[in-house]
């Protein structure tokens, strides 16, 4: 059985929304000759912090919000539309897995047999003049409790801002002093790497 899933928001992308609803869409392409079974998609997802995944199951779209197909699919294939709600406090990470009912087989993990990497998703609320609910220890795992910080408010519309103060012992003669502070880990791990490089 050769099926193949898509989903918005996307797996192995980070997608910033801005509703802590998140409503999910999936698309499940199967061999034509199954359209006709029963399947089954779950999202496995997890706030992001490192805590325990939960399953929700995505149900059969109804025909009138299913996504617009950009091209047709040749006729050796089907598409099945899901789709469900998961709400999310500032981030959440998830996959997808399916599996035809009638075999009561294992499921299949999206990450397994298309190779594709969890999907992220951030949510940016609007923040307010007034004290944020989420703050900075919600925004860095294991921030380091030696480290003084103090959220401001800041001028550029829809930002965050905090001045985090950390002790470094002062010189000794002609030797600076430095110190090296761990941080945290945003949202409790790296979510995407980037770098440059330049030809000469």
């Amino acid at each position: 059985m050769s099926a193949f899933v898509a989903t918005y928001p996307p797996l192995g992308q980070v997608t910033t929304l801005q509703d802590p609803a998140i409503a999910f869409h999936a698309v499940l392409e199967v061999p034509s000759d199954l359209v006709g079974a029963e399947w089954q998609l779950a999202l496995w997802h997890s706030d992001g912090s490192g805590g325990e995944w939960t399953e929700t199951q995505l149900l059969p779209s109804p025909p009138d919000v299913r996504p617009t197909d950009l091209h047709e699919v040749d006729g050796a294939k089907a598409r099945l539309y899901f789709t469900g709600k998961v709400t999310a406090r500032s981030s959440l990470t998830f996959t997808v897995k399916y599996r035809r009912v009638a075999d009561a087989s294992e499921w299949l993990w999206a990450g397994k047999e298309q190779n594709s990497e969890d999907g992220m998703v951030l949510v940016d609320l609007k923040p307010t003049r007034e004290d944020d609910a989420e703050d900075l220890p919600d925004l860095i795992q294991d921030l380091n409790p030696a480290l003084a910080w103090r959220s401001h408010m800041s001028q550029t519309p829809n930002t965050r801002l905090w001045s985090i103060d950390a002790g470094v012992d002062g010189a000794t003669g002609d030797d600076s002093a430095f110190a090296d502070v761990p941080l945290g880990i945003p949202w409790g791990r790296y979510i995407r790497y980037g770098s440059n490089t330049q030809a000469v």
